[in-house]
């Protein structure tokens, strides 16, 4: 840091003759170092980025339309009704015009297209293991074991299955059925778990 250095050179002439540093230069030389330190940490923490997947505007209206629908009628059954009811936002709550309508399902593919590759963004992230702490090595490995834990959730959501069974029906096989493929979701969950174990259980011994 040329701030430091140049602190460090920073002398005065003493009456006497000869050159001295004030005396608050050793203490501000540290605080620089520490300062350094820090910003060190903070280049070695790998940020794991938020992933939010694109819906369609047709797609969330109907999915919130049949949700609205069964919370209101819901509240006026016994448990038992509703269980056997088992009414889930699908297709059939999408006008039938639109699931033949090419632009429709274009723009369906292409909002596919875009989370395999907002996914791939978390689930491609590396760490270099020879470098930061073995606190940083597992807040990495926590931070993106929540990450991909919010993306499955997503995955699993109404919205999501809605435009994978558009696009199933319109028989466009080759964006759903490498999907999950596609986006290494399961590669990185399995490499997460084993690293985050790993770095536990060093982390126990090493304090033993």
């Amino acid at each position: 840091m040329a701030t430091r250095k140049w602190v460090s050179s920073f002398k005065y002439l003493h009456p006497e003759g000869v050159l001295m540093q004030p005396p608050g230069i050793p203490m501000t030389k540290k605080k620089f170092a520490e300062l350094e330190l820090s910003l060190l940490h903070l280049q070695q923490n790998v940020e794991i980025p938020e992933t939010h997947l694109i819906i369609h505007p047709i797609i969330q209206r109907a999915v919130e339309q049949v949700c609205g629908y069964l919370h209101y009628n819901y509240s006026m059954l016994t448990l038992p009704q509703a269980n056997a009811s088992g009414t889930r936002p699908s297709i059939s709550h999408i006008p039938g015009k639109l699931l033949n309508d090419s632009s429709f399902l274009n723009t369906l593919h292409g909002h596919v297209n875009a989370w395999i590759k907002s996914i791939q963004a978390v689930t491609k992230l590396t760490r270099d293991v020879a470098s930061g702490t073995a606190s940083q090595e597992i807040n990495f490995w926590l931070s993106l074991e929540r990450a991909l834990e919010n993306i499955e959730a997503q995955l699993r959501s109404d919205e999501v299955l809605m435009v994978m069974d558009c696009l199933r029906n319109a028989k466009r096989f080759h964006a759903t059925v490498s999907f999950i493929a596609d986006t290494g979701l399961k590669d990185a969950t399995d490499l997460g778990e084993h690293s985050l174990n790993t770095n536990l259980v060093d982390a126990h011994f090493n304090s033993a």
